[in-house]
C-alpha cells in the first residue's frame, strides 16, 4: 500500500472538476483498506471512500484529507448468486449477468460508476434498485471491525443507506441473489436502456448524473397538479421527474462559466468545455434550486455528494 501526495481527483471523477487530495491510495484488497483507514486514524485526517466518482463533486481546493480509491473489482457467479468486490463496475455486473441468464442488475444497462457506489446511494432506475437483491454486503465499520449486513441491517430506501446515512463506513464486497431469465431477452432489456440514456443523457459532456433527487408526489404544494395539468406526464409512480420543474422554469442553457444546464436533460449541469469550475456549479445549482423553489414553492433536495467544501 503506496500513500500519495497532492493527487489530482479531476481524473477520478465524472465531472472532470476538482482539485488534489492531500494524500491518496489506491486499495486494491481488504487488507489495504483496514491499514489505510488505520493510517487515517493515527495522523489524524478525514477519509474519504471512492469508487467510480459518477454522482461527485470536488471543490476547486481539493480534499484536505486521505482519498481511498476502492480497487476491490473482482466478481464472480456461483449458482444464482453474485459475490462482487465494491470496486467492480456495475457495468461489467450488468454484462456479466445478462450474459449468464440473470435477471437483477439489466435495469442498470448504461448506469456508471461501481457497485460499491450504487450500494452506497442505492442507485436505482427504471424500477429497479441496487436494493433489490442485495442478500448482504461486507463493510468496515465506524469502530473499525469488518461486518457482513444483511439487506435489512443496510437500512436501504430512496437513493441512501446506512453506508451513506453514517459516516466512517467502507463498503469492501456484496453478495446478490438473483433470478433467472432468458439471457436474450435480458441482454436487449439492457441495450435499450444503454440506448435511452445515450438518447435522453448528455453523456458527451462531463457530468454527475441527475444534480437533484425526484419530488415526491405527496410533498407536491396543494393545487399546483391543477395549476399545471402537464405535471402528470413527468410523475413517474409516485415521484414527479425534476427535470419537468427546471425545464419550467425556463432554465434549459442556464450557464455560469463553463457550467451549462443540459438542453437535453435539465436536471444535467454538464461541464461544457473540460475546464468547468466547482464554483460555478454551486453558483448554477443555486440558481436552479431558488427558481424552483420560487416557481413552485418545492425545495429540491441535492442527490450528488460534495467533498472538500
Amino acid at each position: 500500500m503506496e500513500i500519495q501526495e497532492n493527487i489530482e481527483l479531476k481524473p477520478y471523477t465524472n465531472y472532470k472538476i476538482g482539485g488534489p487530495a492531500r494524500y491518496f491510495v489506491s486499495a486494491k484488497n481488504e487488507q489495504d483498506v483496514v491499514d489505510a483507514v488505520a493510517w487515517a486514524k493515527d495522523k489524524d485526517v478525514p477519509v474519504f471512500i471512492l469508487g467510480g466518482g459518477t454522482n461527485l463533486l470536488v471543490s476547486d481546493s481539493g480534499y484536505d484529507g486521505l482519498v481511498i480509491n476502492v480497487a476491490l473489482d473482482s466478481s464472480s457467479l456461483r449458482g444464482a448468486r453474485l459475490v462482487t468486490g465494491a470496486g467492480a463496475t456495475v457495468a461489467a455486473l450488468v454484462d456479466t449477468t445478462t450474459e449468464a441468464g440473470l435477471s437483477g442488475f439489466e435495469w442498470a444497462g448504461g448506469l456508471p460508476g461501481t457497485i460499491g457506489g450504487a450500494i452506497h446511494g442505492n442507485a436505482g432506475a427504471f424500477g429497479g434498485e441496487t436494493k433489490d437483491h442485495v442478500v448482504l454486503v461486507r463493510a468496515l465499520s465506524p469502530t473499525g471491525t469488518i461486518k457482513e449486513l444483511s439487506a435489512d441491517e443496510c437500512r436501504f430506501s430512496y437513493r441512501t443507506s446506512i453506508f451513506k446515512q453514517e459516516e466512517g463506513w467502507v463498503i469492501l464486497s456484496a453478495i446478490f441473489e438473483l433470478v433467472k431469465g432468458d439471457v436474450e431477452e435480458l441482454k436487449k432489456v439492457a441495450e435499450g436502456y444503454r440506448e435511452w440514456r445515450r438518447t435522453k443523457h448528455p453523456l458527451e459532456y462531463g457530468n454527475c448524473g441527475s444534480v437533484f433527487k425526484r419530488v415526491a408526489v405527496s410533498s407536491l404544494p396543494k393545487g399546483l397538479v391543477d395549476a399545471h395539468p402537464d405535471i402528470t406526464q413527468a410523475i413517474r409512480g409516485d415521484q414527479v421527474a425534476t427535470a419537468y420543474f427546471i425545464d419550467a422554469c425556463g432554465l434549459k442553457l442556464r450557464r455560469v462559466g463553463d457550467v451549462q444546464v443540459s438542453e437535453k436533460h435539465p436536471n444535467f449541469l454538464v461541464n461544457l468545455t473540460g475546464n468547468a469550475r466547482a464554483e460555478d456549479v454551486v453558483i448554477l445549482r443555486g440558481i436552479v434550486k431558488h427558481a424552483v423553489q420560487d416557481t413552485f414553492g418545492i425545495t429540491l433536495e441535492q442527490e450528488v455528494e460534495d467533498i472538500g467544501f
